[in-house]
């Protein structure tokens, strides 16, 4: 992964090196610190594949380009991109999973959150997902880093909904 800090004051984060391990009957983490680092305005940070990371919130606004590559490309690459394979992702993953044979070739979501536990680090086995936010809160947010990059051109704005309006009006009034 490559991450790139274009604005704001940046954020904390620790790299852990590779080669952790899961106790399977507690979850239990084996796991060390490789980096402790500040993340600043402008810094370029490059983090192997497989590389435990973690994020902490940072003080006051701050922008991040995560690009993520793979470490190498499958002959399934184009299959998977397949619209008709993403729709229905869920339903043959768990038909294929459903044999055993081919289950060791399809990627299980497991074990990739951590938390901690007193001064323990624990695996989740499933993804805790946020919950998608609303309409609403989505505005407030656009208006909210509009707000803190120093963005004033209200007229553009006005301008931009206007032409949303009117390009709405008339598909409407082709239905």
């Amino acid at each position: 992964m490559t991450s790139v800090a274009p604005f704001g004051p940046g954020y904390n984060s620790f790299i852990f090196k590779k080669g952790f391990s899961i106790h399977p009957d507690t979850e239990d983490v084996t796991i060390q610190v490789d980096k402790e680092y500040h993340n600043p305005l402008y810094n370029i940070e490059f983090i192997e594949t497989h590389t435990p990371h973690v994020v902490f919130y940072p003080e006051a606004l701050s922008v991040t380009y995560a690009a993520w590559t793979y470490d190498q490309r499958s002959a399934l690459d184009k299959i998977r991109k397949n619209p008709f394979i993403q729709k229905n992702k869920k339903r043959i993953i768990q038909f294929m999973n459903y044999f055993k044979g081919l289950k060791s070739s399809v990627n299980k979501i497991e074990y990739f959150d951590f938390y901690p536990d007193g001064n323990k680090i624990k695996g989740m086995k499933e993804r805790v997902m946020y919950p998608v936010g609303t309409n609403e809160n989505f505005i407030q947010n656009i208006f909210y880093i509009l707000q803190q990059i120093g963005f004033n051109d209200f007229a553009e704005i006005k301008k931009r909904f206007q032409l949303i309006l009117c390009t709405f009006r008339n598909s409407l009034f082709f239905l």
